[in-house]
């Protein structure tokens, strides 16, 4: 199997040594200027629930401990290895708020319906086999007026990544706009921001509140 290959799976669920301490590292570093916009684009609260859908090396949540200090940040991942090295490493960290990780994928959240006040996903639903299913579980599990941010790179520029060619749905703006607004999502947008390795793709968009009579 080409090796490039071999890391376009690993992208998709981390396994094995390889996975463990040279994908999940890898994650993290590359994804530092993504993540970090995304924290700032949830504008956490300290007391919200904040839930990383596929979390990864874990670098995002740990950028939301000290912002979610009052209320929940949580993680669903589907690779154990990657929940494993997740759970070690947040629990080290000492007084920040609750943290929480379990296995799971977009398509079948574990957590009730209503339950959380910001979502995110980085670099994530490329891997996704339904994002129609995934998107209607994430506004199922947010709470009304509820925010949800979808961190992509830029498709002109992703696809040039030679391991996206193996298994990687690359979205335009376009696409990640008509996905969130037909899972039911209302003031949808979308941010670029110049990062590296890739400019950075933010689709947002808010579950309508519930109107009162």
């Amino acid at each position: 199997m080409p090796f490039v290959r071999i890391i376009a799976d690993q992208m998709r669920k981390p396994s094995g040594i390889l996975g463990r301490f040279i994908i999940a590292r890898s994650m993290n570093r590359t994804n530092a200027d993504i993540s970090r916009l995304t924290v700032q684009f949830l504008d956490i609260k300290p007391a919200d629930r904040v839930l990383d859908i596929g979390f990864g090396g874990g670098a995002t949540m740990e950028m939301m401990l000290p912002l979610a200090n009052k209320g929940l940040v949580a993680g669903i991942e589907v690779s154990d290895i990657m929940i494993k090295r997740a759970r070690k490493k947040l629990n080290k960290i000492a007084g920040q708020g609750r943290r929480e990780v379990k296995e799971g994928a977009a398509s079948k959240i574990p957590y009730e319906s209503n339950y959380f006040d910001k979502v995110c996903t980085i670099n994530c639903i490329y891997f996704w086999p339904d994002p129609a299913i995934g998107l209607k579980e994430t506004i199922r599990i947010l709470k009304p007026g509820g925010v949800l941010v979808i961190a992509v790179y830029l498709a002109e520029e992703f696809e040039k990544y030679p391991p996206a060619a193996y298994g990687s749905n690359i979205y335009s703006d376009g696409k990640l706009k008509i996905l969130l607004e037909d899972a039911g999502f209302s003031n949808t947008r979308i941010e670029h921001r110049v990062t590296k390795p890739y400019t950075s793709v933010f689709a947002i968009g808010v579950k309508q509140a519930v109107e009162s009579n």
